[in-house]
């Protein structure tokens, strides 16, 4: 089951996050990658989101918006859920920063990190 999501989505890859291999939502021509999901006046979850796979993933390190037609996938057998989005794209630091996703990183120069959001809902499958 797929229900349209109204409004922008924002996202960030979970680095190095594992994601279920017997995933109801895999599909052979798409990148099924664990990610911290905020729509439009939602607060963040993590999930798993379903992405195109006539490329590669993106990086881990950025926040991407998804514009329009980001859609909730159930499962079947209830209880477990991701987002499938056809088209993102990557926000500057500024828009990544004002999402919740990403924070600067601080004055040693060291690369940006994503933040996470462990603690606001359960994983997924739980």
């Amino acid at each position: 089951m797929a229900f349209p999501i109204q409004g922008e989505v924002v996202f960030a890859l979970v680095p190095g996050a594992a994601t279920p291999a017997d995933s109801p939502f895999a599909e052979e021509d798409r990148h099924l990658l664990r990610a911290d999901v905020k729509p439009m006046g939602s607060p963040i979850a993590r999930t798993l989101i379903s992405l195109p796979g006539d490329a590669d993933a993106p990086p881990a390190e950025h926040v991407y918006k998804v514009s329009e037609g980001a859609r909730v996938l159930l499962a079947e057998s209830g209880g477990t859920w991701a987002v499938q989005a056809d088209r993102y794209v990557r926000l500057n630091a500024d828009e990544a920063q004002r999402t919740g996703l990403w924070t600067p990183s601080s004055v040693d120069g060291s690369e940006p990190v994503t933040t996470s959001a462990p603690g606001l809902f359960p994983p997924y499958g739980r």
